[in-house]
């Protein structure tokens, strides 16, 4: 990965916070926005090019024609070159887009396909959950982010950081909604655990978190 590339790869991961971690999508688009006019794709050599994590980002961000014209870019590069985790990628980034649009049942299929296809048995975990809980579906959405939070690889790292905490939280939620208080406080716990020393900013959440756990302690 030359200079460019890497410039641009830590700029995206910085916008890619700002939703992962702070629920802004909007805050994420402009921050890749602001990258790419610092660091042009163009100013990258073709096979350095992080496209596809532009795909994520702005189908993630509820931008699915900048998503779908990136996806665009991609599929021509592979007339250049390939790699072998191509068919898996290519799932993902329709996965993200059918997200994105709403297209529920081919969000869920195509990120299905890519799990089948791809060597990281977790990459596709948070997706789908997402994918089951927009379409209406919260037990499935249960158990994907439970198989998720439960799952120790290595390599997961990476992603932990940006979802594992955010997960125990929504579980939270999900336990909580359904009344089931001794899960619900358990998750909330490992959430507040997690993100004990988190930023002055993400502290309400914690604080939140925390007032729910003393809620249901309080009930016998």
């Amino acid at each position: 990965m030359n200079g460019e590339a890497a410039r641009l790869t830590g700029a995206l991961g910085e916008a890619q916070v700002e939703f992962a971690i702070r629920g802004n999508r909007a805050r994420m688009v402009q921050r890749a926005d602001e990258a790419l006019r610092r660091t042009p794709l163009a100013s990258i050599p073709i096979n350095n090019r992080p496209v596809d994590w532009l795909v994520f980002l702005y189908a993630s961000g509820g931008v699915p024609e900048r998503a779908r014209a990136y996806f665009t870019e991609w599929e021509a590069s592979r007339r250049q070159f390939q790699r072998l985790s191509d068919g898996n990628t290519r799932h993902a980034m329709l996965g993200m887009i059918a997200l994105a649009e709403k297209r529920f049942p081919d969000a869920i299929r195509e990120l299905r396909d890519g799990d089948r296809e791809g060597g990281c048995d977790w990459c596709a975990l948070v997706p789908l959950a997402n994918a089951y809980e927009e379409s209406g579906n919260p037990d499935s959405t249960i158990a994907l982010l439970a198989k998720y939070v439960e799952m120790r690889r290595i390599g997961k790292n990476d992603s932990d950081s940006f979802e594992l905490a955010p997960a125990h939280e929504r579980l939270g939620r999900l336990f909580e909604a359904r009344g089931d208080r001794a899960r619900a406080a358990a998750h909330y716990s490992k959430f507040i655990e997690l993100w004990r020393n988190a930023d002055p900013e993400l502290q309400p959440r914690v604080q939140a978190a925390r007032q729910r756990v003393g809620r249901y302690q309080a009930i016998p």
